[in-house]
């Protein structure tokens, strides 16, 4: 079976109303639609839908964060019941659909080349972060996994209704800013370091307060976004963690977008592959694919990262 899982709230779905009937006039005969909003439901309805038919391939129409939701789904199946997963666009910044390899960020024009056979796909085996809590003893999957100030600026860029990559400019525009006025950083309350401890491969931070980290399986992010230094192996994935002061990571962030480590950092900052890290802290935010998940229970906890389960994605095949 082929499950096709639309978020209507996901930005293009938004603001094209059109794309959910075209999906449903177009795709229906291809593949079962799932069309509701909230995660809660669509998990349901696949955990519904798995029991009665074996879904062989779900095409994401929507952001990351859809795609998140529908990635930790598969990932808690046994091995021989997970489906082949592909985003297929929809989103804000779609960098998984980037990440098969698809030509667009339209879901209608990817799925037609899809079902037409223009676009040919191949079977990758996948590897997401997996990350574990020590208070909930559970696990959360993810592409891109990040904390600290990162999840401040997420938080700020979904208070002002998320938009483009020129918003995502403004936003570290203002956060740097207010590096450099405390006054300012003070009133809108936001960017603060985090109360923990990070060891990161070989890396241990031994102050006792951090300003961030990002772990990630996938080498780009927005745009030409490309923050990570080195070529993980199978058993790695990409590290970045910082434990200097504010300013000198706003005067770092134009270098480190490109993956370029000014010397002013160097001796408070990692980046390179690891095979897991350990993060102390009492801040039960995590970001997980574009997404501020909280941890249901505070307190300060322990999260171990580490390579997650084997996922088949679906790529688009360049032989």
């Amino acid at each position: 079976m082929r499950v096709i899982v639309v978020n209507p709230e996901a930005k293009r779905l938004r603001k094209n109303r059109r794309i959910r009937q075209l999906v449903r006039d177009r795709f229906s005969k291809h593949a079962t639609i799932i069309d509701i909003s909230g995660a809660d439901k669509v998990i349901g309805t696949l955990t519904a839908l798995s029991q009665k038919h074996t879904i062989d391939f779900i095409y994401v129409v929507g952001g990351d964060g859809t795609f998140n939701n529908v990635l930790n789904w598969i990932a808690e199946l046994q091995p021989e019941l997970r489906p082949a997963l592909i985003s297929v666009g929809g989103g804000q910044f779609c960098y998984m659909t980037k990440f098969h390899g698809l030509p667009s960020k339209d879901p209608i024009k990817n799925l037609s080349g899809i079902f037409s056979n223009k676009i040919k796909l191949r079977w990758q085996n996948w590897h997401p972060v997996c990350v574990h809590d020590s208070i909930t003893q559970t696990k959360r999957y993810g592409a891109v996994v990040a904390g600290g100030v990162i999840s401040d600026i997420l938080q700020w860029y979904e208070s002002v209704g998320k938009g483009g990559f020129f918003r995502v400019l403004q936003i570290v525009l203002m956060a740097v800013l207010s590096v450099a006025s405390d006054t300012i950083r003070k009133l809108h309350g936001r960017l603060k370091m985090v109360e923990g401890e990070m060891t990161m491969g070989t890396a241990i931070c031994t102050k006792k307060t951090f300003t961030g980290f990002a772990f990630s399986t996938i080498p780009k992010l927005l745009a030409s976004c490309k923050p990570f230094v080195g070529v993980p192996n199978t058993a790695e994935y990409y590290s970045a963690g910082y434990w200097g002061g504010l300013r000198s990571l706003a005067l770092a962030a134009p270098f480190v977008w490109f993956g370029i480590i000014p010397f002013w950092v160097k001796r408070r900052m990692f980046n390179q592959p690891i095979r897991s890290a350990v993060i102390k802290m009492t801040d039960s935010r995590l970001v997980l694919d574009g997404d501020v998940f909280v941890w249901p229970e505070s307190g300060k906890r322990t999260l171990t990262f580490t390579i997650g389960e084997t996922i088949t994605l679906l790529v688009v095949d360049r032989s």
